[in-house]
């Protein structure tokens, strides 16, 4: 059964926003301000749009965000059952039709990453174009920390976390430089928007499923929208190797690796918002590559619904390929 998700923290508002919610069950709360092209962002593994709302102006004017939270985390609604990716490409979705938008650009982060990459494989006609920030492309052939990386990794977070009384996940999150140079109250800024409105236990592990079953690494090469591959040097959850990979495999994508760790932007966000301001001043005006066809919305639903299954039946693929030597 699902547990209730934590609410000890008040939610910030950055106005002017504007707050609804997308017909059809769970109901996911979405928050935009402005007008112009649409820029649909979308968060990681169990947090919220709070971590987004540190870089509410980095946009160029002209730009529209577009942020929501997924089911179970945040104000959306809850849900009891398993989660695909490919159903929360399909929320994403949801999501631009509730703000009356045809296509967006596409920024996502960490698990949110997984979405938009599934985003524009499924529906390519709603992305204008990718950013893909500490992100992977899933399955087993993807690059994992080391045994020991991992293990002092999950100790600093025991042991920061037992200190605190609460979950800490700043050794996750960040490079070991900022942790040890950053003030208390620098760092303590950092990780906040990581614990507001995180989603409980239950949808902790029906994600940790999903992205599980991602894997769309021989599908990166269909993808054709302009595409933006942004990484951490120092990620400890997705090794920088991935985004190597990724960059390589999408046509014509543009590879950014900047210093810091996995949520790289907090160490450097004046680093960030020149990135951004660059990357949309680039793609502006970009049109997705593709209209949709009826037998393409058929598709898609039609295989939605077989999404985990066939993620597993591509990971035992790579597996093969593993053992043969050829992964």
């Amino acid at each position: 059964m699902p547990t209730p998700r934590p609410h000890d923290q008040a939610l910030p508002s950055v106005p002017p926003v504007r707050a609804l919610r997308t017909p059809g069950r769970p109901r996911l709360h979405v928050e935009t301000t402005g007008d112009g092209e649409a820029v649909l962002a979308i968060t990681g593994w169990t947090i919220s749009t709070a971590i987004f709302r540190p870089f509410a102006g980095v946009l160029p004017d002209g730009m529209r965000p577009i942020l929501f939270d997924h089911r179970g985390a945040g104000r959306s609604g809850g849900w009891a059952g398993p989660v695909s990716v490919a159903m929360l490409a399909a929320d994403a979705a949801r999501v631009l039709d509730a703000c009356g938008v045809r296509s967006a650009h596409v920024i996502g982060v960490s698990l949110g990453a997984a979405v938009a990459i599934e985003l524009a494989v499924r529906m390519p006609w709603r992305v204008r174009s990718l950013a893909l920030v500490g992100g992977w492309s899933g399955g087993p052939l993807s690059a994992t920390p080391g045994a020991a990386e991992g293990a002092r990794t999950l100790a600093t977070l025991a042991r920061d976390s037992a200190r605190r009384g609460r979950l800490w996940p700043a050794a996750f999150l960040f490079s070991p430089a900022f942790r040890a140079s950053a003030d208390p109250a620098t760092l303590d800024a950092a990780v906040r928007p990581f614990l507001v409105g995180r989603a409980g236990s239950w949808v902790a592990s029906t994600q940790a499923l999903a992205a599980s079953c991602f894997n769309r690494r021989t599908d990166l090469a269909s993808i054709r929208c302009p595409t933006l591959v942004a990484h951490g040097e120092l990620d400890a959850m997705s090794p920088v190797r991935n985004a190597r990979t990724m960059a390589a495999a999408i046509p014509g994508s543009r590879l950014e690796v900047l210093p810091g760790g996995h949520a790289f932007p907090f160490e450097d966000p004046e680093g960030t918002a020149e990135l951004c301001r660059s990357w949309f001043a680039d793609v502006r005006g970009t049109e997705p590559p593709v209209e949709a066809t009826a037998r393409d919305r058929a598709v898609e639903r039609l295989t939605r619904p077989f999404a985990l299954q066939t993620g597993l039946v591509r990971n035992q693929r790579d597996l093969a390929l593993r053992l043969l030597g050829r992964g």
